[in-house]
């Protein structure tokens, strides 16, 4: 079947059939499938695509509907293994249609040498999907049908791509609390495409490549993990916090009286019987504040002892071991992807995987390498994330959204960002996955200085030039402005030695960003924490915008549009917005209508949006279920406009003057 991979990269995803049902039919005896060479390190048993016949034989595992996303390692029974042959049809579209199967016994399920089962195929009942790993003329591909035809069983390919042997990232999924949010390889097949669709956005198409392993169950949950990390804590305490780990909370928090220093014998006895409780009990503290002595001690405990101790994640990292068939040296990054039927999150983090706590397949810790010798460091990153659903209450679609995101952010950690891209002054400001905005945005200067993903060719001093990056796909536009020698800075480098560092502005969907960067050298950043946001200010242009008046007798324009009252003002150059407000004034009832603004669309009110050189305001009244009487009564309504000091401002952060706008109607 010579055009399988052609037809493959044009198909679409559809829409999910439920899956009625696989009966055991004709009984057959194809072979499992085949092993791959051993350089993809995929293990035996993968479905084989036999060309000369057309014909698919497969290993596939069929999960019920009541396991729908979630398995557990004691649910393992209710899976239920078949060896398959299925016929491969291709016209408009490649169909599968199954042929035969027949129920694996037991005994007879393929597993590989350390006894893992083995079966490259899942049918996932609840969706009607079935993802496999084929042998297609030697390349292994991830295949994934949609049933199409439940009475005679029939399957439309749906998505396809090449398994690398190398890949930017590999995923290794480990469940615990005896349960897991991926019951197979193949659940997370989506989950792992979302991101890395994302990261190879981001880019420019340079990274996005991954693989997916099984890494098991951790029977124990996280109140067992919990309980452990409060000895360790506890003995801490009790040692007077000896040990580097230690020593940093005594010094910063001893002065403040924060942290618990020189106990009392009383304090001792107590933290004594708390340790004891806890090696009894393997229950976390919070379960001991329920106790008789817990209600009388729990809050000083808390608070001078244990809310310095770790989260469960160091345990269930030191519990995890890598698959054998992953070869560390093959992957850029490695994620382990944690996830239970309970509500406990763990959350995420990225770190150098000797130092994450994680084991190789052989149950010794990941070494550390020295790479001074053979050129670049040798030593991988890796990082964690919890897909727990927390709180019970996500949507299948929502859960994945928010997963991806943290993956995207701690694959970036990963790949060579070692901090979180902040306002100067600390406060919120949703720009940059890194730091709370959308997952399509991150610095351009993180992309050319610290990931490697784009050149200096990417950097202009002329605005006029300046790309934005929306959406951008092309890696030679102009997407970074350098601002001029009036905005830089003196920083230090590597060595302490002082040098003079940039501030630079990007746009994104028409609203710039302004931050300033640390100190780089041929093309690469020394310090890798990222960039740090200011307000917009270039000092080479100095010229505020001004307001373009509606008519000779009115300032602003007012309208309906949607059935809804809006309300514009134009300018001459291109604006945003600053941290202030805008008030509009009904000068008849007196009533003010109030639209707060700041330094992003996302941090604004919903009602007022910038396009380009004007500003909308809508749905003043407080709703925007208006009936066509109170759009009317709204636009004809007579109102003064104001807007405080910085709340318009230009590219180059001058301030639009304030004044008081008289409103006309169109």
């Amino acid at each position: 079947m010579p055009s399988l991979q052609s037809h493959c990269s044009r198909l679409m995803l559809a829409a999910a059939i439920t899956f009625s049902g696989m009966q055991n039919v004709n009984a057959a005896t194809p072979a499992f499938g085949t092993t791959p060479p051993a350089s993809y390190g995929l293990g035996p048993n993968v479905s084989l695509f036999i060309s000369e016949s057309s014909v698919l034989s497969a290993c596939i595992a069929v999960y019920p509907r009541a396991l729908a996303r979630r398995a557990s390692s004691s649910g393992a029974a209710e899976v239920t293994y078949y060896q398959a042959r299925l016929a491969i049809r291709e016209a408009s579209k490649i169909t599968a249609r199954l042929l035969d199967l027949s129920i694996i016994a037991p005994p007879d399920i393929p597993r590989t040498s350390d006894g893992a089962v083995s079966c490259s195929g899942s049918v996932d009942m609840s969706t009607g999907r079935y993802d496999d790993v084929v042998m297609v003329h030697g390349v292994p591909y991830n295949l994934t049908f949609q049933l199409t035809d439940p009475v005679n069983i029939q399957f439309e390919l749906i998505d396809s791509s090449v398994v690398p042997e190398r890949a930017d990232v590999a995923f290794v999924l480990r469940g615990y609390a005896d349960s897991t949010m991926f019951r197979s390889v193949n659940a997370f097949r989506r989950d792992a495409q979302l991101a890395s669709d994302a990261v190879r956005a981001l880019s420019f198409g340079a990274v996005g490549s991954y693989r997916i392993f099984d890494g098991g169950i951790d029977p124990n949950n996280a109140d067992n993990y919990a309980a452990v990390e409060n000895i360790n804590v506890i003995d801490a305490a009790l040692s007077g916090w000896t040990g580097d780990s230690w020593s940093y909370f005594r010094e910063r928090d001893a002065a403040q009286g924060l942290i618990l220093i020189n106990p009392t014998d009383h304090e001792k006895a107590v933290l004594t019987a708390l340790r004891a409780w806890l090696v009894e009990n393997k229950q976390p503290a919070s379960k001991w504040a329920d106790t008789v002595m817990g209600r009388a001690e729990y809050q000083w405990v808390n608070s001078k002892v244990l809310r310095y101790g770790r989260s469960a994640a160091p345990s269930f990292l030191a519990a995890t071991r890598l698959p054998s068939a992953l070869d560390m040296d093959k992957f850029r990054a490695i994620g382990i992807i944690f996830s239970s039927d309970g509500t406990y999150n763990t959350s995420g983090a990225a770190q150098l995987c000797h130092l994450i706590g994680i084991k190789t397949a052989s149950g010794v810790p990941v070494p550390r390498i020295d790479g001074w010798a053979g050129g670049p460091n040798p030593n991988k990153s890796c990082f964690y994330s919890d897909h727990t659903d927390w709180n019970r209450s996500n949507s299948e679609s929502r859960l994945m959204g928010v997963n991806a995101y943290v993956n995207v952010h701690e694959i970036l950690h990963a790949l060579g960002q070692g901090g979180h891209d902040r306002f100067i002054d600390g406060s919120y400001f949703p720009y940059s996955v890194m730091n709370q905005g959308k997952v399509d945005q991150y610095p351009i200067w993180n992309r050319i200085y610290i990931t490697g993903w784009l050149g200096e060719q990417t950097i202009t001093s002329d605005p006029a030039e300046l790309a934005d990056t929306y959406g951008a796909t092309d890696p030679t536009k102009k997407y970074l402005l350098k601002l001029g020698p009036a905005s830089d800075f003196a920083c230090e480098d590597e060595f302490g030695q002082v040098k003079t560092c940039h501030r630079y502005q990007e746009k994104y969907n028409g609203t710039y960003v302004q931050y300033r960067t640390y100190h780089t050298k041929d093309g690469q950043a020394y310090f890798k924490s990222g960039v740090t946001f200011e307000p917009l200010n270039d000092p080479s242009d100095r010229v505020a915008p001004a307001l373009v008046p509606y008519s000779t007798s009115a300032d602003v324009q007012v309208y309906i549009e949607s059935g809804l009252p809006h309300l514009r003002m134009n300018f001459n150059d291109s604006i945003q917005f600053g941290p202030g407000e805008i008030i509009l004034t009904d000068i008849d009832s007196k009533t003010n209508y109030t639209f707060k603004v700041d330094r992003l669309p996302d941090l604004s009110d919903s009602r007022v949006r910038i396009n380009d050189k004007s500003v909308t305001l809508n749905s003043w009244f407080g709703s925007f279920i208006y009936s066509a009487a109170r759009a009317t009564e709204a636009i004809n309504a007579r109102y003064t406009l104001t807007f405080s000091s910085g709340s318009i401002i230009d590219r180059a952060g001058n301030a639009v003057l304030p004044r008081v706008l008289t409103v006309g109607k169109n």
